[in-house]
């Protein structure tokens, strides 16, 4: 059965790259070119002041950053405590793949803070995908995804409501959370406020540009404006990519999706 939808999915026509959000993305390019990776606290203070310069709707920080890198962490802090509309993430859940890592001190302070758990079914693709993953003592953590769209609808003046049926709702939309025998899936955990993902297509639905990109101004100067903007790994070395329907063909090398790319 999963198959099955895996099928579908990839017969769907594929949606048209979505242009209210864009991608930057550390890149192996970048890793040569600062020669290590993480950057330091202040190499990355520098691009998120760059990229809030250029006015985005909002920011989303697909990196962690628990604990300080090399210098510039007071300069990282205030960037955070000026910089309102960004985001960072924590993992908030244990699972066989990693334990919990911690949010940035400041942004939790802030509530700033959102989840990037992934789903990954027993065959290894991501089908599923957190509104809240509501891990105890915080049931109100939105996903990454969630809160950047939140924060995008708002000043297009839809707010998240909630429907009869005690679900969230934007606008017309009634989200229906995953259940533990839905469709294909039998005694699945359903922890959590889960949606199946409504992919836009296999190849990248999102403009790129890269981290260096981005420190040396190579990008046009509107570029971001009112767009919601994603920091994260693309990179196959940093080991943040997932199987997806897609992936199911008959190829040597089955398509990966970036988390970024993901949580975009």
């Amino acid at each position: 059965e999963w198959a099955a939808f895996d099928l579908y999915m990839q017969l769907r026509p594929e949606q048209p790259p979505d242009d209210r959000i864009l991608i930057v993305g550390v890149q192996e390019s970048e890793i040569r070119y600062f020669g290590k990776w993480p950057i330091s606290d202040a190499q990355l203070a520098q691009l998120i002041r760059l990229i809030r310069d250029q006015k985005p709707k909002a920011i989303g920080l697909d990196l962690y950053r628990d604990v300080p890198v090399e210098e510039g962490l007071n300069e990282l802090n205030e960037v955070f405590k000026t910089t309102p509309n960004l985001f960072g993430i924590e993992k908030s859940i244990d699972d066989r793949y990693s334990p919990r890592i911690s949010a940035p001190p400041v942004l939790d302070k802030l509530q700033q803070v959102t989840a990037n758990d992934a789903i990954v079914d027993p065959d290894g693709k991501l089908r599923r995908a957190f509104l809240y993953p509501m891990p105890t003592g915080n049931e109100g953590l939105p996903s990454l995804g969630l809160a950047l769209a939140l924060v995008y609808l708002k000043d297009k003046g839809i707010n998240p409501q909630t429907s009869a049926g005690g679900l969230l709702q934007l606008g017309s939309k009634v989200f229906v959370p995953f259940e533990t025998n839905d469709g294909g899936y039998i005694r699945t955990d359903a922890g959590g406020y889960q949606i199946l993902v409504n992919y836009r297509g296999s190849a990248m639905k999102f403009r790129n540009v890269s981290v260096a990109d981005v420190l040396k101004n190579r990008i046009p100067d509107n570029l971001m404006r009112d767009r919601i903007v994603l920091i994260g790994a693309q990179t196959p070395s940093l080991n943040d990519f997932f199987y997806t329907p897609y992936s199911s063909n008959f190829s040597a090398s089955p398509i990966q999706m970036s988390g970024v790319e993901f949580q975009a």
